[in-house]
């Protein structure tokens, strides 16, 4: 059974260490990193057992920017007091920290080796707004957003088909009531071509009143080509910011 001073004296430790991990915290919001890790380090020494006082110390250590040496602090807490939420979730940013700070130096190695350059960054981009431009979606597909781009792609298809079959249809509905008098002429035999072709398929359409859809269903078709090529783009721009930052 421990004694009256020994009890003191825990009591008089403990709240030494509370005092010290005050004073690291105020030296931290200070902006003085090492005077703060010096005190989280000394109220360590005299309560190695204190999760608190190692959570401080690798609070003190992101702060300053040292992924690793906080990772092993929050760990040694979590040691001593598992399951405490505040403390994972700390080792957590720590261990996200780590990885873009390891990120960071890869991407400085390349670059100085002459093999990363943000050439790299310029042609992926590129590469993606051409497959949008292409085909809507295609530009999303390259950037790994396979469902926007695949929904991209599918509203492109449904919309060329709705305007292909819309002018089909005008034309049959003209041919059959002898709208479109071009299959009455010496020629009724060939289909009309090129402008010709073109002409005609316009007259029908207005002739049946549907220019109007026609018209709105371009439109969307051309905004979801513009949203497409510009989202790529942003996406590449992203993606490849992600990869070499």
């Amino acid at each position: 059974m421990a004694s009256d001073g020994d009890q003191s004296e825990a009591a008089r430790r403990a709240l030494r260490v509370q005092a010290l991990l005050k004073e690291a915290l105020a030296e931290q919001r200070r902006g003085n990193h090492k005077t703060a890790q010096t005190k989280a380090e000394d109220a360590i020494a005299l309560a190695p057992e204190s999760a608190d006082a190692h959570e401080v110390l690798g609070d003190i250590h992101v702060a300053s920017g040292h992924f690793a040496r906080a990772k092993e602090a929050y760990q040694h807490a979590l040691s001593l007091a598992p399951g405490r939420t505040e403390t994972e979730e700390k080792l957590a940013r720590a261990s996200l920290g780590q990885l873009r700070f390891d990120r960071q130096l890869e991407q400085g190695r390349k670059l100085l080796e002459g093999k990363g350059t943000h050439k790299d960054m310029r042609r992926a981009t590129s590469l993606a707004t051409m497959a949008s431009f292409l085909w809507p979606g295609g530009g999303q597909i390259l950037n790994g957003q396979y469902a926007k781009g695949a929904v991209m792609a599918f509203a492109h298809l449904l919309l060329v088909l709705l305007m292909v079959n819309m002018v089909t249809e005008a034309i049959r509905d003209a041919k059959n009531e002898r709208i479109v008098t071009v299959y009455e002429s010496p020629y009724a035999q060939r289909r009309p071509q090129g402008l010709r072709g073109v002409r005609h398929a316009a007259d029908a359409v207005r002739s049946q009143g549907k220019a109007g859809i026609l018209w709105m269903l371009a439109v969307l078709d051309l905004a979801l080509y513009g949203w497409s090529v510009m989202d790529a783009m942003v996406g590449a721009q992203r993606r490849e910011e992600d990869e070499y930052v």
